[in-house]
């Protein structure tokens, strides 16, 4: 929400975003996928939006960390992605 409110960006534009469309040392971010005329457009990050990146920036590194720790866990463990699934299944009753 912060990051929509101090960029005048759209949330599918604010979807749409990849890490390589922000530029952290200049402070910007740059729309590939717009609705206007002139397509592409770069937005300066204020303090708050530029904060708001920073945190999401953190997130994403821990969500990484643990995706990997746990890829890690499951492959050493011999599993088949295949073969292991967490539904629970219904016993027949």
């Amino acid at each position: 929400m912060t990051l929509a409110l101090n960029t005048t960006m759209r949330a599918t534009e604010i979807r749409h975003l990849c890490w390589r469309d922000v530029d952290l040392m200049q402070r910007k971010v740059t729309v590939r996928r717009s609705k206007t005329d002139a397509g592409e457009r770069v937005i300066p990050l204020d303090d708050s939006a530029y904060d708001a990146v920073l945190e999401l920036r953190q997130r994403s590194k821990l969500m990484l960390a643990k995706t990997s720790s746990l890829r890690r866990l499951v492959d050493g463990a011999g599993f088949e992605p295949a073969a292991s699934s967490l539904r629970t299944r219904r016993s027949a009753s």
